[in-house]
């Protein structure tokens, strides 16, 4: 068999190797995925040919920032711009989602200072906050007091009144939950023609083995309908899809460190020495509860790991100019198997698993050596770690009724929504290469690959 850790592409492709490995026991699986991240550029998008789908000479690109800057960040679409709306406005900000996952939407763009010209500018600040909320693509305006939102199609022409330009026709298909590419017309461009505006768009149509981004050619009409006419995918790119948090864990102070990267891993420290004393209260349950001793004893072992990493992320931290603090755990009484498995559930099964798996990718694509160093140890650890959660559910689940398993499973399917919601904002600049923390749309792809292949088993 095939196995991801000696770097070979097959023949048949990478999705056939993630398949074949997805036959292997938890950690080779983990450990094969990482290595697959690592090869496979799972979120570059591929060049279309010289193929557009409709003449370039006379479509309108979208209005962009970053163009022809070398080394700058991905070009940002400015949805704000180019408008000629119906309804007056101070500000406007534009809402959307992340594709495909009904996630909790990020500002896109903004175009002036929101309640500048408010009389009360507290109130009208706490509306805009509270806009910021809905659960939808959206726009927010503001005009002296009055915030209002667009949360809809029709709402969205309410605001423009007409499409009468091609950023408002990009617009309207944004609403219809497509993305608008720049610098590339046959990915993202606007034509005039007699009843409207033909546009072209993409979107993450596939998720999960392999991924597929779709360009789409849609009529948007004067009055914002939206007919799709053509689509096709564009690119398909087979692929993938920390620490134990004991129960009366306290929040953590912000580290005092003159930079972020030290923060970052001066918190890992606090929850690694966190985690040294969740293992060791499951270690004392699980003797308590007549666990197999091969499993209570693995349970210490997993204790003395933590001080381990504790120690090694301190140093790491120390390296980058922060002292981590000493976590503060209250002391609990001893738990029930049911309480003790919706623990085991949460942070072994599901963020164990993630950490482990991420632990493994940083370990190999960290550009900071002594972080790279740390993270072989910790990562390796860490997927015993989760083959040891796998055990303890299978032992807790013998000692559960029907009512509490299916407890016990909802509260897995809220910590998968939990970490995917956490996993959906980009990591900082600052230290995402020094460390290796994969990028959001990497993290979210890891979390539809083990939700398919390890969660939902």
């Amino acid at each position: 068999m095939s196995d991801f850790r000696n770097g070979e592409r097959p023949r048949d492709g990478l999705a056939a190797l993630i398949h074949e490995n997805r036959k292997l026991p938890l950690g080779r699986y983990l450990r094969g995925l990482a290595r697959a991240s690592a090869m496979a550029s799972v979120i570059a998008l591929a060049a279309c040919g010289d193929d557009p789908w409709i003449d370039t000479e006379d479509a309108s690109l979208p209005i962009c920032e970053g163009i022809g800057t070398p080394g700058e960040p991905p070009f940002r679409w400015r949805p704000t711009q180019g408008l000629n709306p119906a309804v007056d406005y101070d500000a406007l900000l534009v809402y959307r989602l992340d594709e495909g996952r009904g996630l909790s939407p990020y500002l896109l763009d903004s175009d002036g200072e929101p309640c500048a010209a408010a009389a009360d500018p507290d109130s009208c600040e706490m509306l805009v906050e509270a806009a910021a909320e809905i659960g939808t693509v959206h726009l927010t305006t503001t005009s002296g007091d009055v915030v209002e939102t667009f949360a809809d199609q029709e709402e969205l022409m309410r605001f423009l009144g007409t499409v009468d330009t091609a950023q408002e026709a990009l617009l309207v298909a944004l609403f219809d939950r497509k993305t608008i590419q720049c610098g590339d017309p046959a990915l993202g461009s606007a034509r005039r023609i007699a009843d409207g505006y033909e546009v072209i768009v993409t979107q993450v149509t596939a998720s999960c083995d392999p991924i597929e981004y779709s360009r789409f050619l849609l009529h948007v009409s004067a009055d914002g309908a939206v007919t799709k006419l053509r689509s096709e995918v564009y690119d398909s790119e087979s692929g993938v899809c920390i620490g134990r948090r004991p129960n009366g864990l306290a929040r953590r102070r912000p580290s005092r460190s003159k930079t972020r990267a030290g923060a970052h891993f001066a918190g890992i420290a606090t929850l690694e020495a966190a985690a040294v004393l969740a293992f060791e209260r499951l270690a004392d349950e699980l003797e308590r509860l007549g666990a197999p001793l091969a499993l209570v004893a693995d349970a210490r072992k997993a204790a003395q790991d933590e001080v381990r990493h504790a120690e090694l992320m301190t140093r790491v931290a120390r390296h980058f100019g922060a002292e981590p603090e000493a976590p503060a755990v209250a002391q609990v009484p001893p738990r029930d198997p049911h309480s003790i498995a919706l623990e085991n559930a949460v942070e072994g099964s599901i963020r164990e698993t993630f950490g482990a798996l991420s632990g493994s990718y940083q370990a190999l694509v960290a550009t900071d050596p002594l972080v790279a160093k740390a993270m072989r140890t910790v990562s390796e650890d860490e997927i015993f770690h989760a083959e040891l959660s796998a055990r303890v559910d299978a032992f807790l689940d013998t000692l559960l009724t029907e009512s509490e398993r299916a407890s016990v499973a909802a509260a897995r399917k809220r910590a998968v929504a939990e970490l995917r919601l956490e996993m959906s904002i980009e990591p900082d600049d600052e230290i995402a290469g020094l460390a290796g923390l994969p990028p959001r749309e990497l993290a979210l792809q890891w979390i539809d690959c083990l939700q398919q292949d390890i969660w939902a088993a």
